[in-house]
């Protein structure tokens, strides 16, 4: 296990005009007078051995677009300087890489234009001339009716069998939007799927902003959370929180035909406790209370438990979370007690988890074979490895990171990390097998060489690092048993935070911004 002074790493990143995706249809557009168009690209990386406060080196370059002369109705890329390599593989796609700055070729991807629509200038700025799109916001999947002044995106979710989301914005505004499959034959002649809108249902329920959203295992019904100290839907809602709710669960068997089928639920709040909920009556079951707030939470549990006996009438049964708390610690709960008859527990509870500052955490992921990662407030994201859990208690003493980064110093909070079996964004296509990206721990059997982790900040440069696991450090002076490094920059809402990152079973990745932007975008890979 690491020690407790393990090196904050400072990883370098890619920023691109959000607004190319306009550029490029500017530059196609029927009569366009506009025959090239520059964006700009810019590259950040740490000065050699940086310290907390140190500032990073950045180099400034551009990209210039052109309408194709060999392929009719693409665009091209054309080289301007050595210092930032460009090499455009899609119109949503490039490999930016920055040898001034040792920054590798690394995949830049825009929305893909086959799931999102471009957001058109209105009548009174209607034109061909680039400047009246250069403030349009990137392509977006779905965008929430503005009320007022603010559109944003707090949440959203997707339902087990991948044919809704439910998003959630500010003010209680939410929606459930069905989505479809359609299947697209490139001009090369492979075939792709992409998702499209269906119908869409307003939710009514909440007044205040949404927090956190689930289905349950029918996928017909939502459980969404709220700051106004509510969670349920508008049939029924769970009072009892005193503070900001901040997580959900629903509990329910690993398969269709458990009997367990979401009728309790699980709630955090910023009041310190986690309440079981029975939304049937609409009651509180139970109650733990903890020492500090709970900024969000993550259950776990076997997923191999018997469905069958008496003891499968227990839906707590090897249960536990984690709950990560305001003073950058984690908490482990198990939650198979108290008994039922006790009403509330404080002794259930112990830190199993301490990042290095005491930072509040916002965001919290596992992965199998004990990995948890955390996102706080000061832009650091932490990684852990949590053993025992499964066939055995935990270590007795707090954990530390075994790695942590950060790209800005003390800038850009983390909102949400999501972490995933998938090393890239993959294609969408009719044959391919989907990946159980399932979030709960399994046994360290299971424990994955190499895996990745998706981040949204608050700066709007959402991004995927690899983590490559090593058996023991590669050389005497390094202190950390990983290596971590950023193969995808996700481009998105310009200067507005990424609220929410998420990966469906084909492999896409969707990503919320809050702010003015609003959008909830899809990003895909062309092969």
């Amino acid at each position: 296990m690491a020690s407790s002074n393990t090196r904050r790493l400072r990883l370098p990143y890619i920023a691109v005009q959000p607004s190319l995706p306009h550029v490029v249809s500017d530059i196609l557009a029927p009569g366009s007078t506009i025959a090239v168009e520059d964006c700009w690209v810019s590259c950040y990386a740490p000065a050699p051995a940086p310290a907390p406060g140190t500032e990073m080196k950045s180099v400034h370059g551009k990209v210039r677009l052109t309408e194709s002369d060999e392929k009719e109705g693409e665009v091209e890329c054309l080289p301007t300087d050595d210092r930032v390599q460009v090499d455009m593989l899609s119109s949503s796609e490039f490999n930016v890489a920055c040898p001034e700055l040792s920054i590798s070729a690394t995949a830049v991807l825009f929305p893909s234009p086959d799931c999102n629509t471009l957001l058109l200038p209105t009548t009174s700025t209607s034109s061909t001339i680039n400047p009246t799109t250069q403030e349009l916001p990137p392509p977006s999947f779905y965008r929430l009716p503005a009320r007022g002044r603010r559109g944003a995106i707090e949440t959203f979710a997707e339902s087990g069998d991948g044919r809704r989301i439910v998003v959630g914005g500010v003010d209680g505004l939410s929606s459930v939007v069905e989505l479809m499959e359609q299947v697209v034959v490139k001009p090369s002649a492979t075939r792709r799927t992409r998702v499209v809108k269906g119908k869409e249902t307003a939710l009514r329920g909440h007044v205040g902003d949404l927090t956190d959203a689930a289905f349950f295992p029918s996928n017909e019904v939502v459980l969404t959370a709220s700051s106004d100290m509510t969670d349920g839907s508008s049939p029924r809602t769970l009072k009892g929180h005193t503070k900001r709710v901040t997580s959900t669960h629903v509990l329910a068997s690993p398969t269709p035909k458990g009997p367990h089928k979401g009728r309790l639920v699980l709630s955090s709040s910023l009041d310190g406790t986690i309440r079981l909920w029975d939304v049937s009556t609409s009651t509180n079951e139970r109650t733990w209370t903890l020492p500090q707030p709970i900024s969000k939470m993550v259950v776990l549990g076997s997923e191999d438990q018997s469905e069958e006996g008496p003891e499968a009438s227990d839906v707590l049964r090897g249960k536990s979370a984690l709950a990560a708390h305001t003073d950058g610690t984690v908490s482990l709960v198990d939650l198979s007690k108290p008994a039922a008859t006790t009403s509330s527990s404080i002794g259930t509870a112990r830190v199993v988890l301490r990042t290095s500052s005491t930072s509040p955490i916002d965001a919290i992921s596992t992965l199998a074979g004990g990995w948890v990662v955390t996102g706080s407030r000061n832009g650091v994201v932490s990684l852990f490895r949590l053993s025992g859990l499964n066939g055995g208690a935990p270590a007795a003493e707090t954990a530390a990171p075994v790695a942590s980064w950060s790209r800005t110093e003390g800038g850009s909070s983390i909102l949400d990390v999501k972490l995933s079996k998938r090393l890239r964004t993959s294609v969408a296509s009719p044959t391919a097998s989907a990946v159980d990206t399932d979030s709960e721990m399994a046994s360290s059997a299971a424990v994955p060489a190499t895996f990745s982790v998706l981040v949204a900040p608050s700066d709007g440069l959402a991004y995927r690092a690899v983590i490559d696991i090593s058996p023991s450090p590669k050389s005497s002076d390094s202190d950390s048993p990983c290596e971590v490094r950023v193969v995808e920059e996700f481009v998105g809402p310009d200067c507005e935070p990424t609220s929410c990152i998420r990966e469906d079973k084909q492999g896409r990745v969707w990503i919320s911004a809050g702010g003015t932007d609003g959008g909830l975008r899809v990003y895909e890979r062309d092969e």
